[in-house]
């Protein structure tokens, strides 16, 4: 018992950092008990109260724009199609961001809108920002009008595989991959 005495002695004296003097307070304190407690029952109310559903419906507007362009390389889709309607459609209310890509023939704008955004607001927004920059669409892109096609959550791809090789031309590494699709369906 006078060990115990001489040895709490011993550690009062010792100079403490503020978390060693922060622990000593919660330590020596009779409101730390009622600190815990206040915090458990805390989660538990937030755990109680929060809502859950099993498989909630997230709701993320987005569209791609696809534009043709007929005998056109992907760098010159990419400059005159892909970056001048991006910047158009990023300028419109509610879109949280805009990317592209290009490839020959058509290039593929994709715009995103934010997390809760109404769909039917969003692409009728879209449209009529479409429509109202036509006259700036490069020559060769009116005959053959912009397709846009909305995305739902549910089409985005949880996987995406790619095949490449040095040894398969492109119907070989198409016929490995209609194989490893059937694969992965069943």
């Amino acid at each position: 018992m006078q060990n115990a005495t001489l040895h709490d002695e011993k550690i009062e004296k010792i100079e403490l950092n503020i978390a060693g003097k922060l622990a000593r307070m919660f330590l020596h304190s009779k409101i730390t008990l009622l600190i815990i407690i206040a915090l458990f029952l805390t989660g538990l109310l937030a755990l109680v109260v929060t809502p859950r559903e099993y498989n909630p419906k997230i709701v993320v507007p987005a569209a791609n724009i696809i534009v043709p362009k007929p005998g056109a390389s992907p760098e010159e889709i990419q400059q005159l199609v892909v970056q001048p309607l991006g910047a158009i459609m990023n300028a419109l209310p509610g879109v949280d961001h805009t990317y592209g890509y290009s490839t020959h023939d058509f290039g593929v704008v994709t715009v995103a809108f934010k997390v809760g955004e109404n769909q039917e607001d969003s692409l009728v927004k879209l449209y009529n920002q479409l429509m109202q920059n036509l006259d700036k669409a490069p020559p060769g892109t009116l005959p053959m009008p912009a397709i846009v096609k909305p995305i739902n959550v549910d089409d985005v791809p949880i996987l995406t595989i790619a095949l490449t090789s040095a040894e398969y031309d492109e119907q070989q590494l198409r016929e490995i991959g209609l194989r490893l699709l059937q694969h992965l369906r069943n």
